[in-house]
Protein backbone atom coordinates (compact mmCIF):
# COMPACT_ATOMS: atom_id res chain seq x y z
CA UNK A 1 0.00 0.00 0.00
CA UNK A 2 2.74 2.49 1.15
CA UNK A 3 4.50 1.28 -2.02
CA UNK A 4 1.51 2.22 -4.20
CA UNK A 5 1.23 5.87 -2.79
CA UNK A 6 4.71 6.47 -3.37
CA UNK A 7 4.06 5.78 -6.86
CA UNK A 8 1.01 7.93 -7.31
CA UNK A 9 2.57 10.61 -5.35
CA UNK A 10 5.53 10.40 -8.02
CA UNK A 11 2.99 10.59 -10.62
CA UNK A 12 1.17 13.59 -9.33
CA UNK A 13 5.16 15.60 -9.09
CA UNK A 14 5.20 14.76 -12.39
CA UNK A 15 2.34 15.79 -13.69
CA UNK A 16 2.69 19.15 -11.71
CA UNK A 17 6.17 19.54 -13.37
CA UNK A 18 5.03 18.84 -16.79
CA UNK A 19 2.42 21.67 -16.28
CA UNK A 20 4.86 23.95 -15.12
CA UNK A 21 6.73 23.44 -17.85
CA UNK A 22 3.82 24.03 -20.40
CA UNK A 23 3.39 27.50 -18.90
CA UNK A 24 6.91 28.25 -19.32
CA UNK A 25 7.18 27.22 -23.09
CA UNK A 26 5.68 30.02 -25.43
CA UNK A 27 2.83 29.07 -27.62
CA UNK A 28 3.01 26.69 -30.16
CA UNK A 29 2.78 28.62 -33.58
CA UNK A 30 -0.49 28.44 -36.09
CA UNK A 31 0.54 26.24 -39.04
CA UNK A 32 1.43 28.57 -42.34
CA UNK A 33 -1.36 27.77 -44.75
CA UNK A 34 -0.60 29.34 -48.28
CA UNK A 35 -3.70 29.30 -49.77
CA UNK A 36 -4.77 30.07 -53.43
CA UNK A 37 -8.17 31.82 -54.79
CA UNK A 38 -8.19 29.37 -57.49
CA UNK A 39 -7.31 26.75 -55.56
CA UNK A 40 -10.15 24.82 -56.84
CA UNK A 41 -9.27 25.39 -60.29
CA UNK A 42 -5.91 24.58 -59.79
CA UNK A 43 -6.95 21.31 -57.75
CA UNK A 44 -9.11 20.02 -61.43
CA UNK A 45 -6.58 21.22 -63.75
CA UNK A 46 -3.89 19.11 -61.75
CA UNK A 47 -5.95 16.35 -60.69
CA UNK A 48 -8.41 15.87 -63.06
CA UNK A 49 -6.56 17.17 -66.05
CA UNK A 50 -9.53 19.40 -66.65
CA UNK A 51 -7.72 22.22 -69.39
CA UNK A 52 -10.91 24.88 -69.22
CA UNK A 53 -9.72 24.73 -65.26
CA UNK A 54 -6.18 25.27 -66.01
CA UNK A 55 -7.21 28.18 -68.51
CA UNK A 56 -8.92 29.73 -65.85
CA UNK A 57 -6.39 29.81 -63.23
CA UNK A 58 -4.09 30.87 -65.46
CA UNK A 59 -5.48 33.84 -66.48
CA UNK A 60 -6.49 35.17 -63.32
CA UNK A 61 -2.81 34.61 -61.87
CA UNK A 62 -1.87 36.20 -65.04
CA UNK A 63 -4.31 39.40 -64.64
CA UNK A 64 -3.92 39.30 -61.11
CA UNK A 65 -7.99 38.92 -60.44
CA UNK A 66 -8.65 38.24 -56.65
CA UNK A 67 -4.99 38.52 -55.60
CA UNK A 68 -2.55 41.44 -54.58
CA UNK A 69 -0.45 41.22 -57.92
CA UNK A 70 0.20 38.41 -60.94
CA UNK A 71 1.86 35.64 -60.35
CA UNK A 72 3.20 35.16 -64.04
CA UNK A 73 5.70 32.03 -62.96
CA UNK A 74 2.38 30.13 -61.39
CA UNK A 75 0.41 31.42 -64.37
CA UNK A 76 2.62 30.23 -67.23
CA UNK A 77 3.19 26.86 -65.42
CA UNK A 78 -1.17 26.47 -65.96
CA UNK A 79 -1.40 27.62 -69.13
CA UNK A 80 1.35 25.15 -70.16
CA UNK A 81 -0.58 22.28 -68.69
CA UNK A 82 -4.02 23.08 -70.02
CA UNK A 83 -1.61 23.35 -73.20
CA UNK A 84 -0.90 19.81 -72.76
CA UNK A 85 -3.89 18.84 -71.63
CA UNK A 86 -5.99 20.20 -74.91
CA UNK A 87 -7.05 23.52 -74.51
CA UNK A 88 -5.86 25.33 -77.81
CA UNK A 89 -6.42 29.06 -76.07
CA UNK A 90 -4.04 27.76 -73.32
CA UNK A 91 -1.27 27.48 -75.95
CA UNK A 92 -2.01 30.51 -77.97
CA UNK A 93 -1.78 32.27 -74.21
CA UNK A 94 0.76 31.11 -73.10
CA UNK A 95 3.09 31.34 -75.89
CA UNK A 96 2.17 35.11 -76.13
CA UNK A 97 3.44 35.01 -72.86
CA UNK A 98 6.37 34.21 -74.28
CA UNK A 99 6.64 36.93 -76.70
CA UNK A 100 5.38 39.46 -73.91
CA UNK A 101 8.48 38.50 -71.60
CA UNK A 102 6.55 37.16 -69.36
CA UNK A 103 7.42 33.92 -69.65
CA UNK A 104 10.78 31.73 -70.35
CA UNK A 105 12.72 34.95 -69.59
CA UNK A 106 16.52 34.80 -68.67
CA UNK A 107 19.72 37.45 -68.26
CA UNK A 108 22.94 36.46 -70.63
CA UNK A 109 25.51 37.70 -68.08
CA UNK A 110 27.79 39.50 -67.36
CA UNK A 111 25.62 41.97 -70.21
CA UNK A 112 22.37 41.12 -68.85
CA UNK A 113 20.83 40.65 -71.98
CA UNK A 114 17.53 39.23 -72.16
CA UNK A 115 16.94 35.84 -73.86
CA UNK A 116 13.78 34.69 -74.23
CA UNK A 117 12.65 30.92 -75.20
CA UNK A 118 10.85 31.33 -78.41
CA UNK A 119 11.44 27.76 -79.61
CA UNK A 120 9.05 27.24 -76.50
CA UNK A 121 6.59 29.75 -78.23
CA UNK A 122 6.84 28.06 -81.72
CA UNK A 123 5.90 24.38 -80.30
CA UNK A 124 3.18 25.83 -77.85
CA UNK A 125 1.77 27.75 -80.95
CA UNK A 126 2.27 24.47 -83.03
CA UNK A 127 0.03 22.60 -80.70
CA UNK A 128 -3.01 25.48 -80.45
CA UNK A 129 -2.58 25.09 -84.36
CA UNK A 130 -2.80 21.79 -84.28
CA UNK A 131 -5.56 21.77 -82.31
CA UNK A 132 -7.49 23.97 -84.65
CA UNK A 133 -6.44 27.17 -83.74
CA UNK A 134 -5.42 28.55 -87.48
CA UNK A 135 -4.24 31.92 -86.02
CA UNK A 136 -1.81 30.12 -84.21
CA UNK A 137 -0.33 28.19 -87.33
CA UNK A 138 0.37 31.91 -88.72
CA UNK A 139 2.54 32.84 -85.27
CA UNK A 140 4.21 29.45 -85.49
CA UNK A 141 5.12 30.14 -89.26
CA UNK A 142 6.69 33.54 -88.43
CA UNK A 143 8.66 32.41 -85.45
CA UNK A 144 10.56 30.13 -88.17
CA UNK A 145 10.51 32.63 -90.80
CA UNK A 146 12.38 35.04 -88.86
CA UNK A 147 12.54 34.74 -85.15
CA UNK A 148 14.10 38.16 -84.44
CA UNK A 149 11.89 39.70 -85.90
CA UNK A 150 9.33 38.85 -82.83
CA UNK A 151 11.70 39.84 -80.38
CA UNK A 152 10.33 42.55 -78.00
CA UNK A 153 13.61 44.56 -77.79
CA UNK A 154 16.37 44.91 -80.81
CA UNK A 155 19.01 44.37 -78.09
CA UNK A 156 17.35 40.80 -76.52
CA UNK A 157 18.01 37.24 -78.02
CA UNK A 158 16.41 34.05 -79.56
CA UNK A 159 17.39 30.66 -78.07
CA UNK A 160 16.19 27.55 -78.74
CA UNK A 161 15.23 28.42 -82.71
CA UNK A 162 16.24 28.62 -85.65
CA UNK A 163 15.04 30.00 -89.29
CA UNK A 164 13.52 27.05 -91.10
CA UNK A 165 11.55 27.88 -94.23
CA UNK A 166 10.64 24.60 -94.82
CA UNK A 167 8.86 24.90 -90.93
CA UNK A 168 7.28 28.14 -91.46
CA UNK A 169 6.02 27.27 -95.23
CA UNK A 170 4.55 23.67 -93.11
CA UNK A 171 2.95 25.93 -90.52
CA UNK A 172 1.22 28.31 -92.94
CA UNK A 173 -0.02 25.19 -95.30
CA UNK A 174 -1.70 24.22 -92.35
CA UNK A 175 -3.08 27.61 -91.34
CA UNK A 176 -4.66 28.40 -94.61
CA UNK A 177 -6.50 25.07 -94.54
CA UNK A 178 -6.62 24.64 -98.01
CA UNK A 179 -7.36 20.63 -97.33
CA UNK A 180 -10.09 20.44 -95.22
CA UNK A 181 -11.71 23.91 -96.57
CA UNK A 182 -10.66 23.91 -100.45
CA UNK A 183 -13.17 25.83 -102.00
CA UNK A 184 -13.29 29.21 -100.95
CA UNK A 185 -17.19 29.22 -100.49
CA UNK A 186 -15.75 26.65 -97.48
CA UNK A 187 -13.65 29.42 -95.75
CA UNK A 188 -16.78 31.77 -94.34
CA UNK A 189 -20.04 30.22 -93.62
CA UNK A 190 -22.64 32.35 -91.72
CA UNK A 191 -22.54 31.78 -88.05
CA UNK A 192 -19.26 30.43 -87.94
CA UNK A 193 -15.39 31.72 -87.33
CA UNK A 194 -13.46 31.75 -90.64
CA UNK A 195 -11.65 28.72 -91.82
CA UNK A 196 -8.67 29.61 -92.68
CA UNK A 197 -5.63 32.34 -90.94
CA UNK A 198 -5.45 35.17 -92.90
CA UNK A 199 -1.89 35.45 -92.05
CA UNK A 200 -1.25 32.31 -93.56
CA UNK A 201 -2.63 32.74 -96.94
CA UNK A 202 -1.14 35.83 -97.13
CA UNK A 203 2.30 34.38 -96.53
CA UNK A 204 2.00 31.50 -98.94
CA UNK A 205 0.63 34.14 -101.66
CA UNK A 206 3.22 36.04 -101.73
CA UNK A 207 5.97 33.46 -101.62
CA UNK A 208 3.91 32.22 -104.81
CA UNK A 209 3.39 35.32 -106.39
CA UNK A 210 7.20 35.67 -105.99
CA UNK A 211 8.88 32.49 -106.70
CA UNK A 212 10.58 32.28 -103.25
CA UNK A 213 11.16 29.55 -100.47
CA UNK A 214 11.70 26.94 -102.93
CA UNK A 215 7.75 27.77 -103.87
CA UNK A 216 8.14 27.55 -107.85
CA UNK A 217 6.74 31.33 -108.81
CA UNK A 218 3.10 30.82 -110.44
CA UNK A 219 0.69 33.71 -110.55
CA UNK A 220 -2.73 32.21 -111.20
CA UNK A 221 -1.80 29.90 -107.58
CA UNK A 222 -0.79 33.11 -106.05
CA UNK A 223 -4.40 35.52 -106.94
CA UNK A 224 -6.06 32.15 -105.22
CA UNK A 225 -3.92 32.51 -102.01
CA UNK A 226 -4.82 36.26 -101.85
CA UNK A 227 -8.19 35.67 -102.63
CA UNK A 228 -8.44 33.18 -99.34
CA UNK A 229 -6.65 35.84 -96.94
CA UNK A 230 -9.02 38.51 -98.68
Amino acid sequence: STQLKDNHDDDQQDEQDQDGADQDRPPAAEPLILESPFEALETACVEQRDANACLSAGRSWRQGKGVEKPNLQQAAALLEAGCRFGSADSCTLVARMYLEMEAGLQFVMPEGTVSLDLGAAADSFQRACSLGALQACGMWGDLYLNPRALLPRPEAVARNIQPDMIQAIQAWTQGCNEIRAPELSDIARPGQPPQADTRSCLRLAQLTELGKGGIRKNPSRSAELYRRAC
